[in-house]
């Protein structure tokens, strides 16, 4: 059989993309043997559920208010600021 430029060509890229699957099928069948190897068995539990947020969140600070002796120049700070800008 004679081949045009064309089809010669065609079989060119055919044969790399035929070669590339190739080799990317046998990368995928070492992966699962990878992942087995790859250390002791983890952990099997069930994912969090509402149950568990108690666990999982951290707990909330009480508010911080400020010291007595300065409470007077935080409110006069407040009162300028609030001034300045209309709050």
């Amino acid at each position: 059989m004679i081949r045009t430029g064309r089809q010669r060509f065609a079989a060119a890229r055919s044969s790399g993309l035929y070669d590339t699957g190739r080799q990317a099928l046998s990368e995928l069948r070492r992966v699962p043997g990878v992942l087995r190897k790859g250390g002791a068995d983890p952990q099997l539990s069930p994912q969090p559920g509402i149950d568990d947020l108690d666990r999982l969140l951290p707990k909330p600070k009480p508010p911080v208010s400020p010291p007595p002796s300065l409470g007077g120049i935080f409110a006069a700070i407040r009162a300028i600021l609030s001034s300045w800008f209309g709050w």
